[in-house]
């Protein structure tokens, strides 16, 4: 009987240090599994917001520069053809041709 105990004793605890060595290799690759997903979440955020501020930029660098043509027609009908002509004309001038619109 006593043989008996320590085998059960010793078995249990075999299952117990082994299910102990399972759920820890689970909860690593789990952490592992969430830090990757982490990461690449803040990659793909992280990149949008450079686009955006890219794209923001962009969008006020042609609005200053009058690349950005929202329509005079305000002016035109306020009997300012002279300045409506200047202003429309405006984005005419090469797109990416910062001298040509400082000029």
């Amino acid at each position: 009987m006593r043989d008996f105990a320590f085998r059960l004793v010793l078995l249990l605890s075999d299952f117990a240090f082994r299910l102990v060595l399972l759920l820890g290799d689970f909860a690593f690759g789990l952490v592992l599994l969430l830090s990757d997903f982490a990461f690449r979440l803040v990659l793909l955020l992280s990149d949008f917001a450079f686009r955006l501020v890219l794209l923001l930029s962009d969008f006020a660098f042609r609005l200053v520069c009058g690349v950005v043509d929202f329509g005079f027609e305000a002016f035109e009908e306020a009997g300012e053809e002279g300045f409506a002509v200047q202003a429309s004309g405006l984005h005419f001038v090469g797109e990416g041709d910062v001298a040509g619109e400082v000029g």
